[in-house]
């Protein structure tokens, strides 16, 4: 099982190096936020979610794709972690 340290590594990792790849992972608090500093929008949230399901198995519901759930690292993780 993954527990959610783990996501929360991989996720990171994954925005550092394809979504943000000039950002320093140590400069990316879990609790920042992804949508309002721009790093995230919503190419980036579609190419998070094919991360995520290649990555975890996880394909995210389409009811869950809004931005309370994709907001910072923490509710990525806290998202993908409901469906493992």
């Amino acid at each position: 099982m993954v527990d959610a340290s783990s996501i929360a590594i991989k996720i990171r990792h994954f925005i550092c190096t394809e979504l943000a790849p000039d950002l320093d992972a140590a400069d990316l608090d879990p609790d920042d936020s992804l949508l309002d500093s721009g790093i995230l929008d919503s190419f980036g949230i579609m190419t998070l979610l094919a991360f995520i399901l290649q990555e975890f198995g996880v394909d995210i519901p389409a009811e869950e794709i809004e931005p309370d759930n994709f907001e910072t690292i923490t509710t990525i993780s806290r998202t993908v972690g409901t469906y493992l």
